[in-house]
């Protein structure tokens, strides 16, 4: 990791580390999106990730410009937080579009659980918009990339899951004026 920290960002990058450390997430974020303006990726990453994981402040990213500042091909927990944006405000269609691309980039082994997070995103978009068999697919791939995971995130996203198709069941057996407003506020 010291190679990293050389060049014009390095003491920026630890600064924001030791912040980190220090469970000072704001401060950590600043300085990660400091060193992304000066052209290092990986405090772009860093940055969106402290946004969406640990601050809950993703959607009052303006302009999508930090993730303009990522280097190609854009990470899938980065794809992930730009769908989530692009959620937020309104344009589901670009959503969808960062969604799928996320649940099909990067490596298997590693990134399962933003793969099936994406798929699980797709799932409920597809589901809110009342597509079933589209939102029943998705759900089974989300499954499908936990099956092998036991860490406590993969048990809780399995909640989910079951929750999310318990929705789908209901949904499916309901006319939609007495599913439609119900849904959509637990989707």
């Amino acid at each position: 990791a010291s190679r990293y920290l050389l060049g014009s960002w390095g003491s920026i990058l630890r600064e924001g580390f030791d912040a980190f450390l220090d469970r000072d997430f704001e401060a950590s974020t600043s300085k990660y999106l400091e060193a992304a303006l000066l052209g290092y990726s990986r405090g772009a990453e860093n940055a969106i990730w402290l946004l969406r994981d640990r601050l809950g402040r993703i959607a009052q990213v303006p302009h999508e410009w930090l993730f303009d500042l990522l280097d190609a091909p854009m990470p899938s927990l980065q794809r992930l937080a730009l769908g989530d944006l692009y959620l937020a405000s309104g344009r589901e269609a670009d959503a969808a579009r960062a969604w799928a691309k996320a649940s099909v980039d990067g490596d298997w082994a590693t990134q399962r659980v933003y793969r099936a997070q994406a798929s699980f995103n797709l799932g409920a978009l597809a589901l809110r918009q009342g597509r079933f068999m589209r939102a029943e697919r998705y759900l089974d791939r989300a499954a499908a990339f936990l099956e092998e995971d036991e860490s406590d995130g993969a048990t809780a996203a399995r909640v989910a899951l079951s929750l999310a198709r318990a929705r789908l069941a209901v949904a499916r057996r309901l006319p939609d004026f007495l599913v439609g407003p119900y849904l959509r506020i637990f989707v």
